[in-house]
């Protein structure tokens, strides 16, 4: 055989004990979003928790899938399970839904 070809198999028995070391975790897996969102309902001093919110007030506290904002479909979802209620309505010249809090 050619010299290179042995020198080339000899490396490669050499390399075949070595294991490849796993990549670095870079960010932990989110926690599913009804769990963040009840984490931080939690966290908000209690008479923040029974105004009425904005779907926008959530949505900018809560990091979503790739790094964006939490859906805004899937987060109007959860808070419905949760007992929260939407009204919408007109008021101070334009649209406005509103979240509030199960009594």
């Amino acid at each position: 055989m050619d010299a290179h070809i042995i020198t080339w198999m000899e490396k490669i028995k050499a390399a075949s004990h070595i294991k490849p070391t796993p990549a670095p975790e870079t960010e932990r897996p989110l926690a599913p979003l009804i769990q963040r969102l009840q984490k931080f309902i939690a966290g908000l001093p209690p008479e923040q928790r029974t105004q009425p919110q904005s779907l926008e007030f959530f949505r900018v506290s809560l990091k979503g899938r790739q790094g964006r904002q939490a859906q805004a479909g899937e987060l109007g979802d959860i808070l419905r399970k949760l007992g929260y209620t939407r009204l919408r309505g007109w008021r101070d010249g334009g649209f406005k839904a509103t979240w509030h809090a199960p009594k």
